[in-house]
This record gives C-alpha cells, structure tokens and sequence, in this order.
C-alpha cells in the first residue's frame, strides 16, 4: 500500500482514545479518515464514496459490541483498511472480484505477474495484505533496534519462493553522533527485513547509510540476496 496511506492508518491507530465508538470520531480522527479515504482513491483513481462505505462497514463489523482496546482498534482499522484498498483497486479494474495469485501454488510465470494483481495475494489461503499491515510495526521496530535506525518509511514487499521468505524494504534514516557530541543527525540509506510468512517471526535485517535510498541500491541489494525475489508491491 502507497506510503502516504500507511502513513494515514498509523495516524488513525494513535487516536483510539478519541472513539466513542464505530461511528463517532472526533473532528481529528475524522480529517485522518477523511485523508486515507482520499488518498486510497486518489491512487487508484476512482470515486471515494464506496472505499468510504466498505471500510466504515468493516470498522463497525469489528468493534461492534466491543470494549475497543488500542490493539484491537489497530487489528480493526488494519482489516477496514484492506477492505477498503480492496474496493479501490476492484474500481479500478473495472471488476466486482479480481484474479487473486496464491504464492504457494504459483508457477514462476504466475508469480511474476504479483505486482499487477496485488493486493490480491495469498498465502496458503491467507490474506497477505492483513498480514502485512499488522506485522510492519514490529518489522520497523525490530530494524530500529538492530540497525540504529532513527526514522523509516516502508516501500517494497516481495516474495522468495526457495528461500520462503517475504522481504520488506524500507528508506531509512540513521543515527549517528552530531558533529557536537550531542544528539543524532540521521543520515539517509536503506534496510531490508526477511520475515516467515504470516507469522511475526521477523530475521536479522540488512541495511546501510551513504549509498542511497532503497530504490536506489538496497533493491539491488535484496535482489542479489534473494536469487528469486518476486516483487508484490513497489512504491
């Protein structure tokens, strides 16, 4: 999903203290609404109003009649998200269901074709979209540790089918010391994180500072790492 979406979702996931319930939304939580709607359909574009509909369709399905913690709001905005994106890149195609690729039963010739089918990705019957957005946190947190990352925007997912692998990538930002001895001045790369599929099994992660973004060389890089990696989604 485009980053400016994902950036939309994180910022509705804060605000879940300001939900009375599926339907009520302060004056802030509805403008971030009102953003993701938008940019969901400004990407595919098509009209906002049925993204708009399935995804408040979805959200009410998932938090009705419960007491909305903050984990469960976030795993209801990430399905009513899905739901919605799922009805913007339906729009677009001009269908009412699309061809879905599942990665585990795919020749190399059907998998080459992910990017243009995605979001409409399976694994082993599962929705590798839900998956995603719920497990990128993790993924970014996990880099953050390991590698010192100040800041990250993610912006690649592909498949490695001998390896069984998903690889996410991400522009990232370091930290390193100021040239005062105080603070950090992160300094722009890239990172890559191998992860099981559906799972929150997250490996050590590769990336580096001083050689630019992620499109510009640590998708060569997760490339020449993974000998087959099929890309699903490019940003």
């Amino acid at each position: 999903m485009p980053r400016d979406i994902n950036a939309s979702i994180r910022k509705l996931e804060g605000m879940q203290d300001r939900v009375a319930n599926a339907q009520m939304y302060t004056s802030a939580a509805s403008k971030a609404l009102g953003d993701l709607i938008a940019g969901m359909a400004n990407q595919m574009k098509v009209k906002p109003g049925p993204i708009a509909k399935a995804f408040n369709a979805e959200l009410a399905k998932q938090l009705r009649g419960k007491v909305v913690t903050q984990k469960h709001y976030q795993d209801a905005l990430s399905k009513a998200s899905a739901a919605g994106w799922a009805v913007a890149t339906g729009k677009k195609a001009g269908l009412r269901t699309q061809q879905t690729l599942e990665l585990t039963e795919s020749t190399p010739d059907e998998l080459a074709q992910g990017q243009r089918l995605w979001p409409s990705v399976t694994y082993q019957g599962k929705d590798v979209l839900k998956w995603y957005i719920r497990l990128l946190s993790k993924i970014e947190a996990r880099l953050a540790e390991d590698l010192g990352l100040h800041d990250s925007q993610e912006c690649y997912l592909g498949y490695s089918p001998s390896k069984d692998l998903f690889v996410v990538g991400f522009d990232a930002w370091f930290s390193y010391p100021s040239v005062h001895g105080m603070g950090s001045e992160p300094e722009a790369g890239w990172a890559y994180a191998p992860v099981k599929p559906m799972s929150s099994t997250i490996y050590d992660g590769e990336g580096t500072s001083g050689d630019g973004m992620f499109y510009d060389s640590g998708y060569k890089e997760a490339h020449r790492a993974f000998r087959d990696l099929v890309d699903l989604r490019l940003d």
